[in-house]
């Protein structure tokens, strides 16, 4: 492959080393290397500047959470401790989705990849760059390669695999067993948020502590004209001093009128806190708290409503939306649902204060600020 005229066209200056290799070591005349290791295999004394890991974790491992672990901690534990520099080394890894608990869903927990996800039937539209300037974009409904994948293929294999299973390697979004009550297809999308707001709001759920396991959400929420846009979803195991900065310069950076935070758990101390930063003026207005009546799957079916009535957007592209939607495609069995409690919560002030303003006179659709009662 190395001597084809491609490859000697696209890499000029690549030319292997004189001496013989073997089928795990590659040698080049410049002092380059690239060795081949199987999934598990012992590294000890090896270093490099680029890992790439292909496929990982076999396909039929994928239900077992073992195995999964195994792989996962593998990488994390050995592997990732193998760069000659651990500042500049790169990793890159090439799969299929297969478990909730794969590789791909454990590395982009730990730390910030660049992820490209390739459905083979996009589910809402995908701008993917394939060179210096160039993109290439799929709509929604576009098939990812109509030569080998065509649709009558494509329902052939999900009839014969089961919607979990081709959900996770034809659409690389695995769903846990009983999740997929979410249908992510139903929210609009949006490429920039309007120049116009009736309001801004940070909807936040806190983590009982930085170490329960739980993750703490802040949310940048707008609505405008009787719609309403997640502009950004942010999330962290952070301490309480951490979370209370970041509500604060949330607030500053997303210039939100006011906070909505569930009143329990440190939500509860971060509303106490906020109720207490801010002059008595301010506070009754700037801080509200939610009450939560229901179980987190009701919230979440009363949710439904508006985004069935393609009233709820989101971001067309942005980095934390894959794990979102993961997130919102595992509920209600899937390892978190703190992002979807702080969804949920905020769709409701959306729904109950807008009922409330639409039919009040005084309302005026652009550029007005609904002023929240306490909830």
């Amino acid at each position: 492959m190395v001597e084809s005229d491609w490859y000697r066209a696209a890499f000029p200056t690549m030319s292997p080393a004189a001496d013989k290799d073997t089928a795990l070591v590659f040698r080049t005349s410049r002092g380059g290397q690239r060795k081949a290791f199987s999934v598990e295999s012992r590294i000890t004394g090896q270093g490099a500047d680029i890992i790439i890991l292909d496929d990982p974790l076999d396909a039929s491992d994928a239900q077992s959470e073992l195995a999964c672990a195994k792989v996962n901690d593998w990488i994390v534990d050995v592997l990732m401790g193998r760069f000659n520099k651990g500042a500049t080394g790169v990793m890159v890894l090439v799969m299929q989705r297969l478990a909730v608990n794969d590789p791909s869903a454990r590395l982009q927990e730990i730390e910030d990849w660049t992820l490209l996800s390739l459905p083979a039937i996009a589910e809402e539209a995908i701008e993917v760059t394939v060179g210096p300037g160039a993109v290439h974009m799929f709509t929604k409904g576009d098939l990812l390669h109509p030569g080998l994948l065509d649709r009558v293929y494509l329902d052939q294999r999900r009839r014969a695999m089961g919607n979990a299973a081709y959900s996770a390697q034809y659409q690389q979004r695995p769903l846990p067993p009983g999740g997929g009550v979410i249908d992510i297809s139903l929210f609009q999308r949006f490429r920039t948020l309007p120049t116009t707001r009736d309001t801004r709001f940070l909807s936040i759920d806190a983590a009982s502590g930085s170490d329960s396991g739980s993750y703490s959400v802040i949310q940048f929420w707008q609505i405008s004209d009787g719609r309403i846009y997640l502009a950004r979803s942010q999330r962290g195991h952070w301490p309480f001093p951490e979370l209370r900065k970041r509500a604060l310069d949330a607030k500053i950076a997303f210039q939100a009128d006011f906070f909505l935070i569930e009143f329990a758990s440190n939500g509860r101390a971060l509303a106490e806190e906020l109720w207490d930063y801010y002059p008595r003026e301010e506070r009754a207005r700037v801080v509200q708290i939610f009450k939560p009546q229901h179980a987190k799957s009701v919230r979440m079916d009363l949710a439904m409503v508006p985004i069935e009535a393609s009233r709820v957007f989101l971001p067309e592209q942005a980095d934390w939306l894959a794990a979102f939607l993961a997130e919102l495609q595992a509920f209600p069995n899937g390892a978190n649902d703190d992002q979807v409690d702080a969804l949920s919560q905020a769709i409701w002030f959306f729904g109950h204060r807008y009922q409330v303003s639409r039919h009040n006179p005084a309302y005026r659709s652009r550029s007005r600020v609904i002023s929240p009662r306490c909830l």
